[in-house]
């Protein structure tokens, strides 16, 4: 008989990183956790397209100039780029070890 397979603890299943510098991970000796990759959902993307349907579709409603309409998609776009930045480099600064 083919005895069954264990099953990996979360204790087991992390990954170790020798090459850590982290003060506290030598002298824990625990195992370091991976951090998973951001994302975004297609829950997310799709937030995304409603709203910024949405925003222009009531600009053509108002009558605002393409000129006008060109300005708020630049300050859209500048905006949601430096909140990416912001955002990966807060995730990026959050230390696991704790």
């Amino acid at each position: 008989m083919i005895p069954p397979r264990k099953k990996l603890s979360p204790r087991t299943a992390k990954v170790t990183d020798p090459s850590s510098d982290s003060p506290n991970h030598l002298r824990s000796g625990r195992p370091q956790r991976r951090r998973p990759p951001l994302q975004f959902g297609l829950r997310s993307l799709l937030g995304i397209a409603v709203a910024v349907s949405l925003l222009f579709g009531t600009l053509r409603w108002l009558e605002v100039s393409p000129l006008a309409s060109a300005l708020v998609l630049m300050i859209l776009v500048v905006s949601v780029a430096a909140a990416l930045g912001l955002v990966t480099a807060i995730a990026g600064a959050i230390d696991d070890d704790t």
